[in-house]
């Protein structure tokens, strides 16, 4: 009973913890790359704030846009090359004839 508690709150906190702490050392990077550039602290924070702001609300419109258009295709069974990358994987291949 103990053992399986235990597990739980390992995978939970993995979960939780394991995303937030890899944010935090993000911007912790940012605001060092702001300190040489003679940044404020409270400068560089605004700017990773609005800039979370904008990369979430243009995700959720590329999110729906694709959705919407592309209804078909991602509801289909077979399914399509389209979201596969075959198109495009042969040009970036170090081997191609390009």
């Amino acid at each position: 009973m103990l053992r399986g508690v235990f597990t739980d709150f390992w995978r939970y906190f993995t979960l939780f913890g394991y995303n937030t702490v890899g944010q935090g050392l993000l911007l912790l990077r940012d605001l060092k790359l702001g300190q040489y550039a003679k940044l404020s602290p409270r400068c560089t924070f605004t700017m990773q704030m609005v800039g979370t702001l904008v990369g979430s609300v243009l995700n959720y419109i590329i999110t729906l846009t694709i959705t919407q258009n592309q209804r078909e295709i991602l509801l289909s069974i077979e399914g399509t090359h389209i979201w596969s990358g075959a198109v495009s994987l042969p040009l970036l291949s170090p081997y191609s004839s390009n």
